[in-house]
């Protein structure tokens, strides 16, 4: 596994590589073990989808911008006026139920005629309880669903996004899965590592100065590859504390490591559906 390099500068964040390995359903918990598998297993979808009803005027929600919001209809300044409303609506988009504001004024001169003077988003509706950790292919896409999680094709980029902004750093637990091109009935490795989201943003980020997404699997070398979303829970097996920084790959070494202290308490976090993406192209027939 390897990172692309964006152009836009973000801040500086790391990318907990644990060093665990998987050998069938057994992983070891000790850092720096590295194991091949003998057989590919297809990743299970282990997300949920989660819906939310459309709220109503005087409804307390939560936003994607960590915080709550009343909707409603409002007057501005403090006089209860018909001339200077703000108007909460409520839009799908591929994210989920955005909630924006229009500020109406009235024409001059013109009765019962209104114009929009100004529209502010709120943020995107999100359900109640921990954050929903998804699969983007770039962020300004949509979640990768189960109508689109297979690919024709490996050697492609992902991110690891969640639908929320908190005010603490969550780790989210994944794991990378290839087969060798050359050996299509063995030699499948698999990586556990931790991707870290910081506190106030909504992207797992990778030590550097630029951002960096994950690219899954490489064309020339893998003939599947894969990348799911692992229940925070199974860190718990993780003894900490533990190094962080890029997986061992050879082709980017990282600027700058952290350290999750002894002791962190991980925060539960829940999963999106699909909760992986896979590239699993048609194997040509030989004679």
């Amino acid at each position: 596994m390897i990172y692309c390099r964006y152009s836009c500068r973000l801040t500086l964040i790391g990318i907990l590589c644990i060093g665990l390995f998987a050998c069938g359903e057994d992983v070891p918990t000790e850092p720096e073990v590295e194991v091949f598998t003998d057989k590919w297993g297809d990743p299970i979808d282990i997300g949920k989808e989660y819906s939310i009803d459309d709220p109503k005027t005087g409804d307390i929600v939560h936003l994607s911008t960590g915080e709550t919001y009343k909707v409603g209809v409002r007057p501005r300044g403090k006089e209860v006026s018909h001339d200077n409303l703000e108007i909460d609506y409520i839009e799908p988009t591929d994210d989920g139920l955005l909630i924006y504001t229009n500020i109406f004024e009235p024409v001059p001169g013109e009765d019962n005629a209104y114009i929009v003077i100004n529209t502010i988003e709120r943020g995107i509706i999100v359900p109640e309880g921990p954050p929903i950790v998804g699969i983007k292919r770039s962020f300004r896409h949509p979640y990768i669903t189960k109508e689109n999680n297979v690919l024709d094709y490996v050697d492609f980029f992902c991110e690891i996004v969640i639908d929320r902004k908190l005010d603490y750093h969550l780790p989210i637990y994944l794991e990378h899965r290839v087969q060798d091109i050359y050996a299509l009935g063995e030699q499948v490795y698999v990586t556990r590592f931790i991707a870290i989201v910081e506190k106030g943003y909504t992207r797992a980020e990778i030590v550097g100065e630029d951002y960096l997404a994950l690219l899954v699997g490489e064309g020339d070398k893998h003939q599947k590859s894969s990348l799911s979303i692992l229940p925070y829970a199974e860190m718990k097996k993780i003894n900490l504390p533990a190094a962080t920084g890029f997986p061992n790959t050879g082709m980017v070494e990282p600027t700058e490591i952290s350290r999750i202290p002894e002791g962190h308490k991980f925060r539960p976090y829940r999963i999106r559906s699909s909760s992986f993406l896979m590239g699993k192209p048609e194997i040509e027939g030989t004679w």
